[in-house]
Protein backbone atom coordinates (compact mmCIF):
# COMPACT_ATOMS: atom_id res chain seq x y z
CA UNK A 1 0.00 0.00 0.00
CA UNK A 2 2.97 2.16 -0.51
CA UNK A 3 1.30 4.51 -3.20
CA UNK A 4 -2.23 3.80 -1.93
CA UNK A 5 -4.09 6.33 0.37
CA UNK A 6 -5.93 5.82 4.10
CA UNK A 7 -9.18 4.50 2.46
CA UNK A 8 -11.72 7.41 3.01
CA UNK A 9 -15.07 6.91 0.88
CA UNK A 10 -18.25 6.26 2.52
CA UNK A 11 -20.96 4.71 0.58
CA UNK A 12 -24.31 4.96 1.78
CA UNK A 13 -27.00 2.65 -0.40
CA UNK A 14 -30.75 3.31 -0.12
CA UNK A 15 -32.34 -0.29 -1.06
CA UNK A 16 -35.24 -0.39 -3.20
CA UNK A 17 -38.86 -1.24 -1.54
CA UNK A 18 -40.30 -3.09 -4.70
CA UNK A 19 -42.73 -0.46 -5.49
CA UNK A 20 -40.84 2.53 -6.61
CA UNK A 21 -42.11 4.94 -9.01
CA UNK A 22 -44.29 8.39 -8.83
CA UNK A 23 -44.28 9.80 -5.13
CA UNK A 24 -43.01 6.78 -3.43
CA UNK A 25 -39.53 8.29 -4.86
CA UNK A 26 -38.77 10.74 -2.42
CA UNK A 27 -34.88 11.74 -1.47
CA UNK A 28 -33.21 9.13 0.61
CA UNK A 29 -33.45 11.96 3.06
CA UNK A 30 -31.68 9.84 5.83
CA UNK A 31 -28.72 8.99 4.24
CA UNK A 32 -28.76 13.30 3.31
CA UNK A 33 -28.43 13.98 6.85
CA UNK A 34 -25.83 11.38 7.83
CA UNK A 35 -23.71 12.75 4.61
CA UNK A 36 -23.96 16.20 6.03
CA UNK A 37 -22.43 14.91 9.28
CA UNK A 38 -19.53 13.44 6.91
CA UNK A 39 -18.84 15.29 4.05
CA UNK A 40 -16.31 17.83 5.46
CA UNK A 41 -13.88 15.01 6.31
CA UNK A 42 -14.46 11.80 3.82
CA UNK A 43 -16.00 11.44 0.45
CA UNK A 44 -19.61 10.44 0.47
CA UNK A 45 -21.08 8.62 -2.22
CA UNK A 46 -24.87 7.82 -2.27
CA UNK A 47 -26.11 4.79 -4.33
CA UNK A 48 -29.92 4.83 -4.42
CA UNK A 49 -31.24 1.52 -6.19
CA UNK A 50 -35.06 2.96 -6.37
CA UNK A 51 -33.71 5.70 -9.37
CA UNK A 52 -30.44 3.52 -10.54
CA UNK A 53 -31.48 0.75 -11.82
CA UNK A 54 -27.71 -0.21 -13.04
CA UNK A 55 -26.99 0.51 -8.93
CA UNK A 56 -24.69 -2.85 -9.17
CA UNK A 57 -21.98 -1.22 -11.70
CA UNK A 58 -22.30 1.96 -9.66
CA UNK A 59 -21.29 0.20 -6.87
CA UNK A 60 -18.73 -1.38 -8.22
CA UNK A 61 -17.21 1.36 -9.61
CA UNK A 62 -17.00 3.14 -6.53
CA UNK A 63 -14.88 -0.12 -4.93
CA UNK A 64 -11.61 1.10 -4.46
CA UNK A 65 -10.61 3.21 -1.48
CA UNK A 66 -14.03 1.94 0.55
CA UNK A 67 -14.14 2.82 4.31
CA UNK A 68 -17.28 1.63 4.99
CA UNK A 69 -20.76 0.69 3.03
CA UNK A 70 -23.91 2.23 5.27
CA UNK A 71 -27.12 0.60 4.42
CA UNK A 72 -30.87 2.12 5.79
CA UNK A 73 -33.52 -0.75 5.59
CA UNK A 74 -36.90 -0.69 6.42
CA UNK A 75 -38.78 -4.49 7.28
CA UNK A 76 -40.21 -5.79 4.14
CA UNK A 77 -38.47 -5.73 0.64
CA UNK A 78 -35.95 -3.53 1.51
CA UNK A 79 -33.90 -6.70 3.70
CA UNK A 80 -33.55 -8.43 0.22
CA UNK A 81 -31.99 -5.49 -1.73
CA UNK A 82 -29.94 -4.06 1.05
CA UNK A 83 -28.81 -7.88 1.40
CA UNK A 84 -27.87 -8.30 -2.26
CA UNK A 85 -25.64 -4.86 -1.64
CA UNK A 86 -23.91 -6.30 1.36
CA UNK A 87 -22.94 -9.49 -0.86
CA UNK A 88 -21.65 -7.46 -3.30
CA UNK A 89 -19.44 -5.72 -1.24
CA UNK A 90 -18.25 -8.82 0.51
CA UNK A 91 -18.23 -10.27 -2.82
CA UNK A 92 -15.91 -8.00 -3.79
CA UNK A 93 -13.64 -7.10 -0.39
CA UNK A 94 -14.55 -9.14 2.71
CA UNK A 95 -12.30 -6.47 4.92
CA UNK A 96 -14.78 -3.77 4.17
CA UNK A 97 -17.11 -3.12 7.26
CA UNK A 98 -20.65 -3.38 6.21
CA UNK A 99 -23.26 -1.12 8.61
CA UNK A 100 -26.59 -1.47 8.67
CA UNK A 101 -29.10 1.57 10.18
CA UNK A 102 -32.60 2.23 10.24
CA UNK A 103 -35.97 1.21 11.81
CA UNK A 104 -35.59 -2.76 11.78
CA UNK A 105 -31.91 -3.75 12.43
CA UNK A 106 -32.35 -1.06 15.02
CA UNK A 107 -35.37 -3.35 16.74
CA UNK A 108 -33.50 -6.24 16.06
CA UNK A 109 -29.69 -5.78 16.24
CA UNK A 110 -29.03 -9.30 17.66
CA UNK A 111 -30.82 -10.97 14.66
CA UNK A 112 -29.56 -8.49 11.94
CA UNK A 113 -25.95 -8.80 12.77
CA UNK A 114 -26.28 -12.83 13.05
CA UNK A 115 -26.06 -12.33 9.16
CA UNK A 116 -22.90 -12.61 7.65
CA UNK A 117 -22.97 -10.27 5.62
CA UNK A 118 -23.21 -7.49 7.82
CA UNK A 119 -20.51 -6.20 10.45
CA UNK A 120 -21.99 -2.94 12.75
CA UNK A 121 -25.81 -2.09 13.51
CA UNK A 122 -26.71 1.77 13.87
CA UNK A 123 -29.69 2.31 16.39
CA UNK A 124 -31.76 5.04 16.53
CA UNK A 125 -30.30 8.94 14.95
CA UNK A 126 -27.31 8.00 12.93
CA UNK A 127 -25.82 11.09 11.93
CA UNK A 128 -23.43 11.33 15.17
CA UNK A 129 -23.26 7.76 15.43
CA UNK A 130 -22.06 7.28 11.83
CA UNK A 131 -19.51 9.58 11.62
CA UNK A 132 -17.73 8.16 14.97
CA UNK A 133 -17.72 4.69 13.69
CA UNK A 134 -16.13 6.20 10.60
CA UNK A 135 -13.22 8.43 12.42
CA UNK A 136 -12.64 5.32 14.40
CA UNK A 137 -12.25 2.70 11.31
CA UNK A 138 -10.24 5.75 9.79
CA UNK A 139 -8.20 5.67 12.47
CA UNK A 140 -7.66 1.73 12.86
CA UNK A 141 -9.02 2.18 16.33
CA UNK A 142 -11.17 -1.63 15.97
CA UNK A 143 -10.62 -3.21 19.24
CA UNK A 144 -13.45 -4.15 20.98
CA UNK A 145 -12.33 -1.59 23.44
CA UNK A 146 -11.94 1.33 21.00
CA UNK A 147 -15.50 0.00 19.58
CA UNK A 148 -17.54 0.08 22.73
CA UNK A 149 -17.03 3.48 22.93
CA UNK A 150 -19.27 4.48 20.37
CA UNK A 151 -22.76 5.03 21.90
CA UNK A 152 -25.85 3.72 19.27
CA UNK A 153 -24.08 0.42 17.92
CA UNK A 154 -23.94 -3.30 17.76
CA UNK A 155 -20.94 -4.63 16.20
CA UNK A 156 -19.51 -8.16 15.37
CA UNK A 157 -16.01 -8.73 16.72
CA UNK A 158 -14.12 -12.26 16.71
CA UNK A 159 -17.30 -13.86 16.13
CA UNK A 160 -19.05 -12.42 19.39
CA UNK A 161 -21.96 -9.59 19.14
CA UNK A 162 -21.90 -6.32 21.49
CA UNK A 163 -24.45 -3.91 22.60
CA UNK A 164 -23.80 -0.80 23.68
CA UNK A 165 -25.76 1.77 25.37
CA UNK A 166 -27.80 3.77 23.22
CA UNK A 167 -27.07 7.76 22.22
CA UNK A 168 -28.68 10.75 23.41
CA UNK A 169 -31.52 11.77 20.40
CA UNK A 170 -29.65 13.83 17.76
CA UNK A 171 -30.34 17.97 18.03
CA UNK A 172 -32.38 18.50 14.54
CA UNK A 173 -31.66 22.10 15.09
CA UNK A 174 -27.74 21.32 14.61
CA UNK A 175 -28.90 19.79 11.18
CA UNK A 176 -26.44 20.96 8.71
CA UNK A 177 -27.25 22.11 5.06
CA UNK A 178 -28.70 18.94 3.22
CA UNK A 179 -26.05 17.70 0.22
CA UNK A 180 -28.10 18.02 -2.49
CA UNK A 181 -25.21 17.80 -4.64
CA UNK A 182 -24.77 13.84 -3.63
CA UNK A 183 -27.71 12.84 -5.78
CA UNK A 184 -29.87 14.15 -8.91
CA UNK A 185 -32.50 15.48 -7.19
CA UNK A 186 -34.23 16.09 -10.30
CA UNK A 187 -35.42 11.91 -10.36
CA UNK A 188 -37.67 13.00 -7.14
CA UNK A 189 -38.85 16.07 -8.66
CA UNK A 190 -42.65 14.77 -9.77
CA UNK A 191 -46.30 16.76 -11.26
CA UNK A 192 -49.66 16.50 -9.88
CA UNK A 193 -48.87 13.80 -6.98
CA UNK A 194 -51.34 15.67 -4.81
CA UNK A 195 -51.08 19.54 -5.77
CA UNK A 196 -53.17 20.02 -8.73
CA UNK A 197 -51.31 21.68 -11.31
CA UNK A 198 -48.23 21.34 -10.15
CA UNK A 199 -45.24 20.75 -12.18
CA UNK A 200 -42.46 20.70 -9.53
CA UNK A 201 -43.18 18.97 -6.03
CA UNK A 202 -40.65 17.88 -4.30
CA UNK A 203 -40.51 16.35 -0.92
CA UNK A 204 -37.61 18.62 0.43
CA UNK A 205 -37.07 16.75 4.07
CA UNK A 206 -37.90 16.61 7.92
CA UNK A 207 -38.40 19.58 10.17
CA UNK A 208 -39.11 17.21 13.34
CA UNK A 209 -39.20 13.51 14.29
CA UNK A 210 -41.06 11.45 16.43
CA UNK A 211 -44.74 11.22 17.78
CA UNK A 212 -46.14 11.49 21.20
CA UNK A 213 -48.91 9.77 20.38
CA UNK A 214 -48.80 5.51 20.61
CA UNK A 215 -51.23 4.14 18.09
CA UNK A 216 -51.24 0.55 18.05
CA UNK A 217 -50.14 0.27 14.16
CA UNK A 218 -47.31 2.66 14.08
CA UNK A 219 -43.84 1.39 14.82
CA UNK A 220 -42.44 5.18 14.93
CA UNK A 221 -43.44 6.22 18.93
CA UNK A 222 -41.17 2.74 20.05
CA UNK A 223 -38.98 3.89 17.54
CA UNK A 224 -38.50 7.32 19.17
CA UNK A 225 -39.73 6.24 22.36
CA UNK A 226 -42.61 8.58 22.47
CA UNK A 227 -40.68 11.44 22.46
CA UNK A 228 -41.13 14.27 19.31
CA UNK A 229 -38.19 17.11 18.55
CA UNK A 230 -38.41 19.40 16.07
CA UNK A 231 -36.79 22.07 14.25
CA UNK A 232 -36.87 25.73 14.91
CA UNK A 233 -39.80 27.45 12.72
CA UNK A 234 -37.28 29.68 11.47
CA UNK A 235 -34.43 26.60 10.66
CA UNK A 236 -37.74 24.54 9.46
CA UNK A 237 -38.79 27.17 7.20
CA UNK A 238 -35.29 28.59 5.65
CA UNK A 239 -35.35 24.32 4.66
CA UNK A 240 -38.14 24.99 2.82
CA UNK A 241 -37.80 28.38 1.07
CA UNK A 242 -34.01 27.19 0.14
CA UNK A 243 -35.41 24.02 -1.38
CA UNK A 244 -38.13 25.76 -3.62
CA UNK A 245 -35.26 28.94 -4.57
CA UNK A 246 -32.72 26.26 -5.62
CA UNK A 247 -34.99 23.97 -7.29
CA UNK A 248 -37.58 26.02 -8.89
CA UNK A 249 -40.52 24.47 -7.05
CA UNK A 250 -44.23 24.91 -6.88
CA UNK A 251 -44.73 21.99 -4.60
CA UNK A 252 -43.03 21.06 -1.04
CA UNK A 253 -44.22 17.69 0.22
CA UNK A 254 -43.04 17.79 4.20
CA UNK A 255 -42.81 13.74 5.63
CA UNK A 256 -42.79 14.52 8.96
CA UNK A 257 -43.81 12.27 11.59
CA UNK A 258 -45.93 14.88 13.56
CA UNK A 259 -45.49 18.31 11.81
CA UNK A 260 -48.69 19.58 13.15
CA UNK A 261 -48.01 18.88 16.82
CA UNK A 262 -46.57 22.25 17.51
CA UNK A 263 -49.36 24.37 16.49
CA UNK A 264 -47.83 28.07 16.76
CA UNK A 265 -44.25 26.85 15.16
CA UNK A 266 -46.69 25.76 12.58
CA UNK A 267 -48.55 28.92 12.18
CA UNK A 268 -44.85 30.64 12.59
CA UNK A 269 -44.07 28.71 9.47
CA UNK A 270 -46.64 29.83 7.68
CA UNK A 271 -45.83 33.11 8.67
CA UNK A 272 -42.45 32.85 7.42
CA UNK A 273 -43.26 31.21 3.86
CA UNK A 274 -45.74 33.92 3.07
CA UNK A 275 -43.14 36.41 4.22
CA UNK A 276 -40.98 35.07 1.56
CA UNK A 277 -43.37 35.08 -0.98
CA UNK A 278 -42.42 31.79 -3.26
CA UNK A 279 -45.78 31.23 -3.68
CA UNK A 280 -45.66 27.32 -3.41
CA UNK A 281 -48.73 25.06 -2.29
CA UNK A 282 -47.58 22.45 0.51
CA UNK A 283 -48.68 19.49 2.71
CA UNK A 284 -47.33 17.21 4.56
CA UNK A 285 -47.52 13.54 5.28
CA UNK A 286 -50.38 14.06 8.18
CA UNK A 287 -52.23 15.78 10.25
CA UNK A 288 -54.62 14.45 13.18
CA UNK A 289 -57.76 15.11 13.79
CA UNK A 290 -58.07 16.61 17.15
CA UNK A 291 -54.48 18.53 16.46
CA UNK A 292 -56.56 20.36 13.66
CA UNK A 293 -59.78 20.87 15.51
CA UNK A 294 -57.65 23.20 18.38
CA UNK A 295 -56.31 25.59 15.77
CA UNK A 296 -58.03 28.80 15.36
CA UNK A 297 -59.58 29.79 12.60
CA UNK A 298 -57.06 32.44 12.04
CA UNK A 299 -54.31 29.83 12.18
CA UNK A 300 -56.35 27.84 9.85
CA UNK A 301 -56.41 30.96 7.58
CA UNK A 302 -52.65 31.73 7.85
CA UNK A 303 -52.09 27.74 7.01
CA UNK A 304 -53.84 28.32 4.12
CA UNK A 305 -52.66 31.85 2.78
CA UNK A 306 -49.20 29.85 2.41
CA UNK A 307 -50.34 27.35 0.44
CA UNK A 308 -51.51 24.14 2.71
CA UNK A 309 -54.62 23.62 0.97
CA UNK A 310 -54.49 19.68 1.38
CA UNK A 311 -55.08 17.66 5.05
CA UNK A 312 -54.01 14.12 5.49
CA UNK A 313 -56.07 12.97 7.83
CA UNK A 314 -55.43 9.16 9.26
CA UNK A 315 -59.16 7.90 10.31
CA UNK A 316 -58.19 4.19 10.03
CA UNK A 317 -61.58 2.46 10.91
CA UNK A 318 -65.43 3.04 10.96
CA UNK A 319 -65.60 1.37 14.23
CA UNK A 320 -65.89 2.51 17.61
CA UNK A 321 -63.98 -0.68 19.12
CA UNK A 322 -60.97 -0.68 16.43
CA UNK A 323 -60.39 3.23 17.07
CA UNK A 324 -60.35 1.82 20.84
CA UNK A 325 -57.91 -1.01 20.43
CA UNK A 326 -55.86 0.90 17.89
CA UNK A 327 -55.55 3.58 20.51
CA UNK A 328 -56.24 5.96 18.16
CA UNK A 329 -57.68 8.74 20.70
CA UNK A 330 -60.26 10.58 18.74
CA UNK A 331 -63.89 9.95 18.08
CA UNK A 332 -66.15 9.85 15.17
CA UNK A 333 -67.85 13.52 16.58
CA UNK A 334 -64.55 14.74 16.31
CA UNK A 335 -64.06 13.47 12.33
CA UNK A 336 -67.05 15.05 11.02
CA UNK A 337 -66.05 17.92 13.13
CA UNK A 338 -62.31 18.46 11.55
CA UNK A 339 -64.42 17.40 7.94
CA UNK A 340 -67.19 20.24 8.38
CA UNK A 341 -64.18 22.79 9.29
CA UNK A 342 -62.32 21.61 5.99
CA UNK A 343 -65.35 22.20 3.89
CA UNK A 344 -65.54 25.63 5.52
CA UNK A 345 -62.23 27.00 5.08
CA UNK A 346 -62.27 25.57 1.39
CA UNK A 347 -59.39 22.85 2.62
CA UNK A 348 -59.35 19.24 0.84
CA UNK A 349 -58.91 16.35 2.69
CA UNK A 350 -57.49 13.29 2.17
CA UNK A 351 -58.83 10.58 4.62
CA UNK A 352 -56.92 7.16 4.86
CA UNK A 353 -58.19 3.73 6.09
CA UNK A 354 -56.92 0.24 6.84
CA UNK A 355 -58.48 -2.96 6.74
CA UNK A 356 -57.53 -6.30 8.83
CA UNK A 357 -56.85 -4.97 11.77
CA UNK A 358 -56.63 -7.60 14.80
CA UNK A 359 -59.97 -9.20 15.52
CA UNK A 360 -61.33 -7.10 12.89
CA UNK A 361 -64.64 -8.67 11.25
CA UNK A 362 -66.20 -7.57 7.86
CA UNK A 363 -69.38 -6.50 9.30
CA UNK A 364 -66.55 -3.62 10.92
CA UNK A 365 -64.69 -3.01 7.20
CA UNK A 366 -68.06 -2.33 6.10
CA UNK A 367 -68.63 0.18 9.08
CA UNK A 368 -65.45 1.95 7.32
CA UNK A 369 -66.44 2.24 3.82
CA UNK A 370 -69.88 3.66 5.31
CA UNK A 371 -67.91 6.10 7.11
CA UNK A 372 -65.74 6.94 3.85
CA UNK A 373 -69.27 7.60 2.34
CA UNK A 374 -70.82 9.66 4.86
CA UNK A 375 -67.12 11.66 5.34
CA UNK A 376 -68.14 12.75 1.11
CA UNK A 377 -71.86 12.91 1.14
CA UNK A 378 -70.94 15.45 4.36
CA UNK A 379 -68.18 17.29 2.45
CA UNK A 380 -68.14 17.38 -1.66
CA UNK A 381 -64.19 18.51 -1.54
CA UNK A 382 -63.48 15.29 0.83
CA UNK A 383 -60.94 12.52 -0.67
CA UNK A 384 -60.52 9.29 0.00
CA UNK A 385 -57.33 7.10 -0.26
CA UNK A 386 -57.19 3.67 -1.28
CA UNK A 387 -58.02 1.55 1.63
CA UNK A 388 -54.66 -0.51 3.03
CA UNK A 389 -54.21 -4.08 4.56
CA UNK A 390 -53.05 -3.42 8.05
CA UNK A 391 -49.56 -4.83 8.62
CA UNK A 392 -48.38 -5.96 12.02
CA UNK A 393 -44.80 -4.45 11.92
CA UNK A 394 -42.26 -4.68 14.71
CA UNK A 395 -41.95 -2.18 17.15
CA UNK A 396 -45.96 -1.30 17.01
CA UNK A 397 -47.99 -2.57 19.54
CA UNK A 398 -50.42 -4.52 17.56
CA UNK A 399 -47.43 -6.57 16.45
CA UNK A 400 -47.30 -7.84 19.86
CA UNK A 401 -51.03 -8.49 20.10
CA UNK A 402 -50.48 -10.70 16.41
CA UNK A 403 -47.76 -12.09 17.71
CA UNK A 404 -49.75 -13.63 20.65
CA UNK A 405 -52.72 -14.74 18.35
CA UNK A 406 -50.10 -16.78 16.73
CA UNK A 407 -48.45 -14.22 14.00
CA UNK A 408 -44.99 -16.45 12.86
CA UNK A 409 -42.10 -14.08 13.75
CA UNK A 410 -39.24 -14.59 10.87
CA UNK A 411 -35.89 -16.75 12.81
CA UNK A 412 -33.42 -14.95 10.46
CA UNK A 413 -32.99 -11.62 8.73
CA UNK A 414 -33.98 -12.41 5.05
CA UNK A 415 -37.16 -13.63 6.14
CA UNK A 416 -38.22 -10.64 6.92
CA UNK A 417 -38.01 -9.24 3.52
CA UNK A 418 -41.49 -11.59 2.96
CA UNK A 419 -43.25 -8.92 5.05
CA UNK A 420 -43.89 -6.50 2.55
CA UNK A 421 -46.70 -3.86 3.33
CA UNK A 422 -46.70 -2.58 -0.41
CA UNK A 423 -48.42 -5.57 -1.46
CA UNK A 424 -49.84 -6.62 1.57
CA UNK A 425 -53.32 -7.67 0.13
CA UNK A 426 -51.76 -10.49 -1.37
CA UNK A 427 -49.53 -11.49 1.84
CA UNK A 428 -52.33 -11.33 4.16
CA UNK A 429 -53.72 -14.91 4.05
CA UNK A 430 -52.34 -16.78 6.99
CA UNK A 431 -52.85 -13.69 9.01
CA UNK A 432 -54.33 -16.16 12.40
CA UNK A 433 -55.34 -12.50 13.63
CA UNK A 434 -58.27 -12.46 11.34
CA UNK A 435 -61.26 -14.74 10.63
CA UNK A 436 -60.49 -17.10 7.15
CA UNK A 437 -63.55 -16.35 5.66
CA UNK A 438 -63.62 -12.41 6.10
CA UNK A 439 -60.10 -12.35 4.59
CA UNK A 440 -61.26 -12.55 0.53
CA UNK A 441 -64.15 -10.17 1.45
CA UNK A 442 -61.39 -7.93 3.09
CA UNK A 443 -59.51 -8.32 0.08
CA UNK A 444 -62.59 -7.36 -2.21
CA UNK A 445 -63.00 -4.31 -0.71
CA UNK A 446 -59.69 -3.17 -0.62
CA UNK A 447 -59.66 -3.73 -4.35
CA UNK A 448 -62.48 -1.84 -5.10
CA UNK A 449 -61.44 1.28 -2.51
CA UNK A 450 -58.56 1.75 -5.22
CA UNK A 451 -60.40 1.36 -8.01
CA UNK A 452 -63.18 3.93 -6.77
CA UNK A 453 -60.21 6.33 -4.80
CA UNK A 454 -60.53 10.05 -5.27
CA UNK A 455 -56.49 10.22 -5.19
CA UNK A 456 -56.04 7.60 -7.45
CA UNK A 457 -58.44 8.55 -9.90
CA UNK A 458 -56.76 12.69 -9.49
CA UNK A 459 -53.83 11.55 -10.76
CA UNK A 460 -54.47 9.52 -13.74
CA UNK A 461 -53.66 10.55 -17.54
CA UNK A 462 -57.09 11.33 -19.72
CA UNK A 463 -56.09 8.10 -21.73
CA UNK A 464 -56.36 5.98 -18.57
CA UNK A 465 -59.64 7.67 -17.08
CA UNK A 466 -61.34 7.20 -20.78
CA UNK A 467 -60.37 3.04 -20.86
CA UNK A 468 -61.15 2.57 -17.18
CA UNK A 469 -64.28 4.72 -16.60
CA UNK A 470 -66.75 2.12 -17.00
CA UNK A 471 -64.44 -0.07 -14.61
CA UNK A 472 -65.08 2.87 -12.03
CA UNK A 473 -68.46 3.39 -12.72
CA UNK A 474 -69.17 -0.30 -11.90
CA UNK A 475 -66.98 -0.47 -8.60
CA UNK A 476 -69.02 3.03 -7.13
CA UNK A 477 -72.40 1.17 -7.49
CA UNK A 478 -70.79 -1.82 -5.60
CA UNK A 479 -69.23 0.59 -3.06
CA UNK A 480 -72.27 2.57 -2.58
CA UNK A 481 -74.39 -0.10 -2.20
CA UNK A 482 -71.67 -2.36 -0.31
CA UNK A 483 -71.69 -5.38 -2.48
CA UNK A 484 -68.45 -6.87 -2.04
CA UNK A 485 -69.23 -10.94 -1.23
CA UNK A 486 -69.53 -11.91 -4.87
CA UNK A 487 -67.01 -10.05 -7.10
CA UNK A 488 -66.24 -12.46 -10.34
CA UNK A 489 -64.42 -9.47 -11.87
CA UNK A 490 -62.02 -9.21 -9.29
CA UNK A 491 -59.22 -11.05 -11.02
CA UNK A 492 -59.58 -8.09 -13.55
CA UNK A 493 -59.73 -5.71 -10.82
CA UNK A 494 -57.23 -7.19 -9.39
CA UNK A 495 -54.35 -6.41 -11.97
CA UNK A 496 -55.59 -3.18 -12.25
CA UNK A 497 -55.53 -2.37 -8.90
CA UNK A 498 -51.94 -3.28 -8.65
CA UNK A 499 -51.73 -1.05 -11.21
CA UNK A 500 -52.95 1.89 -10.01
CA UNK A 501 -50.63 1.53 -7.08
CA UNK A 502 -48.00 1.07 -8.91
CA UNK A 503 -48.87 4.59 -10.73
CA UNK A 504 -49.92 6.78 -7.95
CA UNK A 505 -47.12 5.54 -5.46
Amino acid sequence: MSNKQVPNKIILINPKTGIDVGASLSPPHGLLSIAAELVDDFEVKIIDQRVDKNWKSALNKEMEGVLCVGITSMCGNQIKYGLDASKLVKNKDMSIPILWGGMHPTFFPQQTLKNPFIDFVIKGDGELTVYDLAMSLKNKKTSVSDLKKIKGISFKKNKKIFHNPDRAFFDLNKTKPTPWHLIDVENYIHKNMFIKGSKRELDVGITSRGCPFNCGFCPVTTFHKRKWRAMSAEKSAKRIIDAVKKFNLDGVWLRDDEFFLDVKRVQRIAELIIKAKINIKWYTSGIRIDTYNRMTDQQIKILKKSGCEILRFGVETGSARLLKLINKRITFAEVFKANKRAKKFGMTPYYSFMVGLPTETVNETIKTVALANRLKRQNPHAKIVEFTMFIPIPGSPLFDMAVKMGLKVPKKLEEWSIVDHFNSVTKVSDAPYLSKKDIPVMKNIINTSTIVSDMVWDVLPVSYKIILFPMKKWAEFRWKNYLFKFMPEINLWTYMSDKFLKWIS
